[in-house]
């Protein structure tokens, strides 16, 4: 069986000699740049990042352990840019998870050493949901806890 493998793997390499499997250089850069972590992102010089692919358009709360309460007091008040922030959802979180992506799963232009982002979302009376970088699922959980949470801000880009 594994000589089988072996010699299909061998005859493919002389069929199509630029593939990737075959450590083509050229191939390998044209994964590289597809795959390249922020890709999609960009900073801009107001301090916000622009997602290329959603057109949303976010800001990163204080890189510090926050309560949903914090979290959402955090974007009510904030103006940067022009303001019209808002509390992100789970499906807009999810769009920023990006498995084996900086040390968090998610672009490293984020900033961000949480391992989970509050959403505007309630989940019953004592907890609200968060998406989690580190599984890439939402969790709803107590919203007095802070350990690892952090605060987003999402905004259609202006």
């Amino acid at each position: 069986m594994l000589k089988r493998v072996l010699l299909s793997v061998l005859v493919l390499s002389l069929l199509f000699p630029s593939a990737a499997f075959c450590g083509s250089k050229g191939s390998k850069a044209a994964a590289k740049a597809a795959t390249e972590p922020g890709a999609a992102f960009s900073a801009t010089a107001a301090g916000t990042i622009v997602d290329s692919k959603t057109k949303l358009e976010w800001a990163v709360g204080p890189d510090e352990d926050t309560t949903w309460e914090e979290a959402k007091s955090w974007v009510a008040g904030l103006t940067l840019a022009g303001g019209g922030w808002r509390v992100p959802t789970r499906e807009e979180l999810k769009t920023l998870y990006m498995p084996k992506t900086g040390d968090r799963n998610i672009s490293p232009v984020f900033k961000m050493k949480g391992w989970w982002v509050w959403t505007g979302e309630p989940s019953g009376d004592t907890k609200a949901w968060t998406f989690e970088f580190e599984s890439g699922v939402p969790f709803a959980i107590f919203r007095d806890l802070s350990n690892y949470g952090r605060a987003f801000a999402v905004r259609a880009k202006k």
